[in-house]
């Protein structure tokens, strides 16, 4: 992009003892620019924002000074300047184009940080960023200790993971980010798409997996949900509103910041609407189920899209007599009543039971939902001498960081233990773990010290994940989280 005017430059036109490398006077025309750096004092003019650049009238007109011309003046400076429409003089970045003065923008790592890259990991931590040259939520080039370029990458100033890979290698040329951001949203829908998921509410998007940092998005029928968990993505966010209104024309998206990482990254907690119109509830289906979804005030984005092709499989296993926990909007209890004589579910939350209630009644399905704290309702089954054929367990997160894996292990321990000792020789024990910070190695030990205490023997049927509409990430354990076993005991 150049900077146009109406005529070619004038020595008359000094300001501070600088000679100014401009194409115009600009007393009389006006310059486009991008609003950073130095601001200009707007005195008697009429400027706004376009895009994100500032255009200050009278309008541009299309003559441009003679590349000759304008090489001579700066010869002749103590310093590039620009003077403004109002006649201030400001920054020396008259001679960057918007898209260049992108890639001024920089942060330089260390060795550590390299080798981190080149292992296929596209986070770095505060520790092993040496120098910055951005602002929060910048699109930056990242350089290793030689200044060789590396990759390009959000940069964060708040949270301690402070840059997230969006391009790994030499640069060469100017990369356009919006170009490449749309092209990675219409590859990730692409492939959502050539899975034939079974149901009208699935991930669109899944973050570093689809190589869209810190970016989710959602699918419930014809809305989207959003989620933007860093600075550098929520910069973009009117962009990829943008781009997902013209990739997929929804009725409504919804921008679901509230996340608590969020706070991590020092940007605010908010449910916004963005585009078009939604509703309080979506009807979404899934394996045969209609749900009534609240996108507003539902856990995650509304419901738990990852644990789909999980319950599908438990189908398959289960049957007798169903006991459900930590049910959340019913997902495995609906879907394993179909093949249950009876389902009774637990969930410590009243609203959840009763949107059990109200979507059991929708699909014409008897279960029996309870409010209860799952520690204490399985202990006290146990007094009963209750018994079930089938067992699930989808517990939240009980390790949300490294520090809580001690208590999170005796948590799943005493769950899994209570309900082995609950289930009839040869039943069904559908079991989970979300928490990153527990392994699936950790996990399955934890199991079997369950299983050692309740003195019985488990075979493991199946060894399962998240669904295919959220991918890990070879090399990035942080994108496999979520742990299902599906075991039978034997005795």
């Amino acid at each position: 992009m150049e900077i146009v005017a109406q005529r070619g430059p004038d020595a008359r036109y000094l300001v501070g003892g600088d000679l100014l490398a401009l194409t115009a006077a600009t007393h009389h025309d006006s310059a486009l620019y991008a609003p950073v750096g130095d601001s200009p004092r707007d005195v008697q003019t009429d400027g706004r924002i376009v895009h994100r650049l500032r255009r200050v009238r009278p309008p541009i007109v299309d003559v441009v000074a003679k590349p000759l011309q304008r090489r001579l003046h700066v010869l002749f400076q103590k310093k590039a300047r620009v003077i403004r429409a109002d006649g201030d003089s400001h920054g020396r970045r008259l001679y960057y184009t918007v898209r260049s003065m992108l890639m001024t923008r920089e942060v330089v790592i260390s060795a550590r940080g390299e080798e981190r890259l080149r292992s296929g990991h596209p986070w770095i931590y505060r520790g092993d960023v040496i120098r910055v040259r951005a602002d929060a939520g910048d699109v930056v080039v990242v350089r290793g200790t030689r200044g060789r370029a590396v990759g390009v990458a959000f940069y964060s100033s708040r949270s301690e993971i402070a840059i997230r890979m969006l391009m790994r290698g030499g640069i060469d040329g100017e990369p356009d980010i919006s170009e490449i951001v749309r092209e990675r949203l219409a590859t990730a829908i692409a492939f959502r798409r050539s899975l034939d998921i079974d149901a009208t509410a699935y991930r669109l998007v899944h973050a570093e997996a689809d190589l869209l940092p810190s970016l989710i998005v959602d699918r419930y029928g014809e809305y989207l949900v959003v989620q933007t968990l860093s600075q550098g993505v929520e910069r973009l966010s009117p962009m990829i509103v943008d781009a997902l209104q013209e990739l997929l024309r929804p009725r409504g998206i919804l921008a679901r910041n509230d996340p608590r990482a969020r706070l991590l990254e020092g940007l605010d907690r908010r449910v916004e609407l963005v585009a078009g119109e939604v509703p309080d509830t979506v009807a979404v289906r899934e394996l045969g189920i209609d749900y009534a979804v609240d996108l507003r005030r539902g856990q995650k984005t509304g419901l738990f899209l990852d644990q789909r092709e999980n319950r599908a499989a438990a189908a398959l296993y289960a049957g007798g007599r169903l006991l459900d926990c930590f049910s959340y909007d019913g997902g495995f209890a609906l879907t394993l009543a179909r093949r249950c004589r009876e389902t009774i579910a637990y969930d410590i939350s009243d609203d959840a039971i009763a949107r059990v209630r109200a979507n059991a009644e929708r699909n014409g399905l008897t279960v029996e939902a309870r409010v209860g704290n799952v520690f204490d309702e399985l202990r006290g089954l146990e007094r009963r001498g209750e018994r079930f054929d089938t067992i699930v367990l989808d517990p939240p997160a009980f390790a949300k960081t490294k520090a809580a894996v001690a208590k999170a292990r005796a948590g799943y321990k005493e769950i899994n233990l209570r309900s082995l000792k609950l289930l009839n020789r040869g039943g069904v024990l559908i079991t989970c773990s979300c928490s990153y910070h527990v392994s699936e190695a950790m996990f399955a030990e934890v199991v079997y010290e369950a299983a050692m205490d309740a003195q019985t023997s488990v075979t493991v049927v199946e060894k399962r994940m998240q669904g295919r509409d959220h991918p890990v990430l070879l090399g990035v354990p942080e994108t496999y989280y979520l742990k299902c076993l599906i075991l039978r005991k034997l005795a």
